[in-house]
């Protein structure tokens, strides 16, 4: 691990790394916590406020630009911004099954989706973890692990009931 890389990230960097691990920690816990309790709801609000923070804080990270200032994972900024306002919509809405998936693919599309690719050699966070190693291997791994749990978690209820025939 080379922390070294943290010391020197800009401000919006720091922001957007601290904000996403928030929301791939609280996002996970929540993924199999109780549904609809009141500490449902707050740890709802928290990883909504989260995940605006990350969105908002990727607007200013820059590096391999490609139109303008952005890249190509700057595409997913407004994909995020639609699935979360979506998910507070369904929710106020009593759309409890639109909202969980409206989560799920939240927390697969915009947290998933992005973690892999910031695990690229020569990123931020592949050099934090992984040192200066410019090998796929860890982040093949993880894309790998996410892929599987993404599509167990989203098409666990088929799953459940076609093994229960």
């Amino acid at each position: 691990m080379d922390s070294e890389i943290l010391a020197t990230a800009p401000l919006p960097v720091i922001i957007h790394l601290i904000a996403a691990l928030f929301c791939i920690a609280l996002g996970g816990y929540m993924l199999y916590a109780k549904k609809g309790t009141n500490a449902h709801k707050i740890m709802g609000w928290a990883w909504v406020i989260g995940m605006a923070i990350a969105i908002f804080s990727a607007l200013f990270i820059h590096g391999f630009e490609w139109i303008g200032p952005f890249s190509p994972i700057h595409l997913i900024i407004p994909f995020a911004i639609a699935g979360l306002w979506g998910g507070i919509r369904d929710i106020r809405a009593k759309k409890v099954r639109a909202h969980r998936e409206a989560m799920l693919s939240m927390y697969w599309g915009a947290l998933g989706i992005p973690f892999v690719l910031a695990l690229m050699p020569g990123r931020r966070l592949h050099i934090l973890l992984f040192g200066e190693s410019g090998t796929l291997l860890p982040t093949v791994i993880f894309a790998i692990l996410l892929t599987s749990v993404g599509a167990y978690l989203r098409w666990e209820r088929e799953i459940k009931a076609y093994l229960q025939r």
